[in-house]
């Protein structure tokens, strides 16, 4: 029996194959994995620094947003590129990766906070407004709570990252003290408690659940999973730096006194390391162990997990935001002067790039590589190569009718 093709056929045999291609190669792996590209301040809840994504190897800005207020908020990164970032104009941006505002949440005040996204795509971080917020992919409102505990109309400015930790709960530090830990659906507290001083630092979580946190009386404390005060350590200085826990349960951080300290599990103190001067900055973990830190005597060091100097390069500015290390464990970071450095894990310069005003955050490293960090003029700028997105798949499905219906329209002439 002769086969009579008709123009439907021809417009099926080619469209829907491509549609199951499509849906399978480009639709699927959306559904399969939402986790973020760059979750929290410091890559995850142990702040070890350590990105999943090599940073670009070049020194080209490839974009500037101007917010209305400097950006000393660390950008963190959803699962479908979107960048948000808090500024001092006291909005939330969610900005495209090429550079474009999807969205601007406000606040009743400034923003410091770097935000937490949760593999739902909830954003979640604090304002000076005393106020902590979960904000939907959309930019609505999913719920918020006060920064005081116990409640109180007294401010509570909530300046710190917050921090997903394993179990999924989400914590958050503020000023005053009160430290919260809440189920990231709904705000629900699971428990609260009130550190014995102020904080500007952030909760680091390990994998255990166990919560360490750095105050301004100059103590690291230790709080088990159920927010019970384990053990505290004490320093020489203030404790502004957000703590980070190595593979071993090391846990470090340092301190206005100058010194970098690694405290065992159980409290002791394992040894300190002296630098120049007062340190602000959060310590990065490498693969190796490997401590990087960052100083305001323009330096970065290089520490070993004995507590020995490996390397220091120097800058001429003071650094006081944190290290950020890529997945070769590239590390990258800004200083006061406002030039952008990449180091190679032996402390050799693999470039450097003037941004023209203080690098207040922590970088955040982006699928493709592109470096994004916020600036004290009011910027948030992206470092690397950014390529427009490829057609979407209504976009092939139109292209692809059109074809089949003009194939189909010439066989019939």
């Amino acid at each position: 029996m002769m086969y009579h093709d008709s123009g439907f056929g021809v417009v099926r045999a080619i469209v829907l194959p491509l549609a199951i291609a499509l849906f399978v190669g480009v639709i699927a792996p959306a559904f399969a994995d939402q986790t973020p590209i760059h979750a929290m301040f410091h890559s995850n809840y142990k702040r070890n620094g350590q990105s999943s994504y090599v940073g670009t190897s070049t020194n080209t800005v490839a974009w500037r947003l101007n917010t209305g207020g400097f950006v000393s908020s660390s950008p963190a990164i959803a699962a479908d590129g979107t960048i948000y970032v808090g500024s001092y104009d006291r909005k939330l941006y969610a900005v495209d990766h090429l550079g474009g505002i999807k969205w601007t949440y406000t606040t009743q005040s400034l923003i410091s906070s770097s935000p937490a996204i949760g593999n739902d795509g909830t954003i979640y971080f604090g304002s000076a407004d005393s106020r902590f917020y979960a904000v939907g992919a959309d930019g609505t409102t999913k719920w918020t709570c006060s920064g005081a505990w116990p409640p109180s109309p007294n401010p509570a400015p909530i300046y710190g990252a917050p921090v997903i930790g394993p179990s999924g709960a989400i914590y958050f530090a503020s000023q005053t003290g009160a430290l919260f830990c809440l189920d990231a659906a709904t705000g629900t507290r699971i428990w609260a408690t009130n550190l014995p001083a102020a904080t500007s630092s952030s909760p680091t979580i390990d994998d255990d659940g166990n919560v360490y946190i750095g105050c301004s009386d100059g103590k690291l404390y230790a709080l088990d999973p159920a927010g019970n005060t384990k053990w505290s350590i004490s320093t020489s200085g203030q404790i502004y730096s957000v703590p980070a826990v190595g593979d071993d349960g090391t846990i470090y951080v340092t301190s206005t006194d100058s010194l970098l300290y690694a405290v065992n599990p159980d409290g002791t103190l394992k040894w300190t390391f002296g630098t120049g001067r007062s340190m602000t900055a959060s310590p990065a973990i490498g693969r190796d162990g490997t401590i990087y830190i960052a100083n305001q005597d323009g330096r970065v060091y290089a520490v070993s997990p004995d507590g020995n100097q490996k390397w220091v390069y120097k800058t001429f500015s003071a650094v006081t935001n944190s290290p950020q290390l890529d997945a070769n464990d590239v590390i990258y970071f800004g200083t006061n002067g406002g030039d952008m450095y990449s180091l190679l894990p032996d402390g050799q310069l693999r470039w450097k790039t003037s941004l023209g005003s203080k690098v207040q955050s922590t970088a955040a490293i982006g699928e493709h590589g592109v470096i994004y960090v916020g600036l004290e003029n009011t910027d948030l700028v992206a470092i690397g190569v950014v390529t427009p997105e490829p057609a979407t798949i209504f976009q092939m499905l139109g292209l692809t009718m059109t074809g089949a219906a003009f194939m189909w329209k010439r066989r019939k002439q």
